[in-house]
């Protein structure tokens, strides 16, 4: 109806048009006819037979008549604009639409216990085809939703559907209409679709409008809650387009509240050994997905050492500088790669360690040592006390005599040794980490080959010499 009284009108505007060309074509014939009178001077009057009448357009009438209809065309033009008309139209399509699949829902309503459904809460039904139900393929390009929302698709196969299968989950079968509106461009790159939604009492239906004369005439005044959007339904604040924000592209700056094309809003800090692993003050939020997130930033801001690929976290340990096995001190926040470094360990030992600068020292040892242990102390078992152990072993025939010189006594060379100054009575004396000899002096004895050295000073005896001891040597080692 709308459209045909839109035709009507612009046919009565053709009809004025033609009358004020036929009103313009008496006007010029009658001005051209002065004004060829005014030409037709005996001295410049065409020759025209006697007896015959002229009639119809001259050629100057013809011209200024041209010229007028030229004019008036434009004006007609300008004042149609067939674009904006068939906007028009479309947006009373969409008004007729939303009325009447509105006035079907509330009669839906009144029956509502015999009704399956009339939609979930918190659902925007929209008129758009996607292969997934959640509207997943072209969510990036739909209006984002405030929280709790989200929107439903159906197929192109199933979208006209009035069975309760189509964009709208309202069974329209027993209403008798053939297919179910969807908006007449239906185009999700243009914005211009149809929405649904239902909050378990009333119901909204809403439609974007193209014309600036309808969003005037219709849009704007039909209680709803957008003056762009034409709105039909029982309760017309359910979707409010006000709320929504369009999405930000990757890399976008956004803020908490910002919706994000792909993604979301994400706090970055700078990464600049590339270990995946941040550290410094925030960058600030960008709109990426965990997976696009670029080269040099990162999620995390806990990189303990930034300029080591391999170093990036804080690990638990303890120390276990001497790598004994044994730790000392409490747990603590360790500059680590994947595993916490040499040095350290992730479980306290049982007993801690005494001294941690010596792998030899600590709870437990059962040696010796002639040597402390690096701070001046013996206590290499951990048990605040000193125990000593003496050491000694047996040699003969110089074997471990520390020969100085030789000396020629004027029959032979004889060998002098050096012998420690203590002697058996004083060797209980000795501090850790002493050593000691005690010489016996024996008056003759074997070797290996059975000849007996005799103590004395000829020449004639075999090396080593004219004297024979029996010497101990002594370590005093301690723990």
């Amino acid at each position: 109806m709308y459209i045909y009284s839109i035709v009507r009108k612009y046919m009565n505007l053709f009809k004025i048009g033609f009358r004020v060309l036929y009103k313009g074509k008496v006007f010029v014939t009658s001005f051209a006819r002065s004004l060829r009178g005014f030409i037709h001077t005996p001295q410049h009057r065409l020759a025209v037979p006697t007896g015959r009448q002229v009639s119809g357009f001259t050629l100057f009438e013809l011209i200024i008549s041209v010229g007028v209809i030229a004019i008036l065309s434009g004006l007609v033009y300008i004042t149609v604009q067939p674009a904006d008309l068939l906007a028009r139209a479309r947006d009373m399509q969409r008004v007729d639409d939303l009325n009447t699949i509105s006035t079907l829902i509330a009669g839906k309503k009144t029956q509502e216990k015999r009704v399956r459904s009339l939609g979930e809460p918190n659902i925007l039904y929209i008129s758009l085809p996607s292969t997934y139900s959640d509207c997943s393929d072209i969510s990036s390009q739909l209006l984002s939703l405030p929280t709790g929302y989200s929107y439903h698709c159906v197929t192109s196969e199933n979208l006209k559907k009035t069975d309760g299968t189509g964009w709208i989950p309202v069974d329209f079968t027993s209403n008798r209409i053939s297919v179910l509106p969807i908006d007449p461009v239906n185009s999700i790159t243009k914005g211009l679709y149809y929405v649904y939604t239902y909050n378990g009492t009333n119901f909204e239906l809403n439609a974007f409008i193209e014309s600036s004369r309808v969003q005037e005439g219709f849009a704007a005044k039909d209680g709803g809650t957008s003056s762009s959007t034409y709105e039909a339904g029982s309760l017309l604040t359910l979707y409010d387009e006000s709320t929504m924000a369009t999405k930000l592209a990757d890399g976008s700056s956004c803020t908490a509240g910002s919706e994000c094309t792909n993604g979301s809003c994400i706090t970055l800090y700078t990464d600049a050994d590339h270990d995946g692993y941040g550290t410094g003050s925030s960058l600030g939020g960008f709109c990426y997905t965990t997976s696009t997130i670029p080269t040099g930033k990162s999620l995390s801001s806990a990189d303990c050492n930034d300029a080591s690929i391999s170093i990036y976290q804080y690990l638990n340990g303890y120390t276990d500088a001497d790598t004994d096995g044994y730790t000392v001190g409490s747990v603590q926040q360790v500059c680590s790669g994947s595993s916490l470094p040499t040095g350290y360990r992730t479980e306290a030992s049982a007993v801690a360690d005494c001294y941690d600068s010596s792998s030899s020292a600590y709870p437990g040892q059962t040696s010796y040592f002639l040597q402390n242990r690096g701070d001046g102390s013996f206590d290499y078992n951990c048990d605040n006390s000193i125990t000593k152990y003496l050491t000694s072993g047996t040699y003969n025939k110089g074997s471990n005599v520390v020969w100085t010189d030789s000396y020629y006594n004027g029959t032979c060379f004889q060998h002098r040794g050096f012998y420690s100054t203590f002697t058996s009575t004083s060797l209980a004396g000795l501090s850790c980490g002493e050593t000691g000899q005690d010489i016996e002096q024996i008056s003759s004895f074997s070797d290996e080959f059975g000849v007996t050295y005799t103590q004395g000073t000829s020449c004639s005896v075999l090396y080593p010499g004219p004297f024979a001891q029996l010497g101990y040597a002594y370590q005093q080692v301690c723990r």
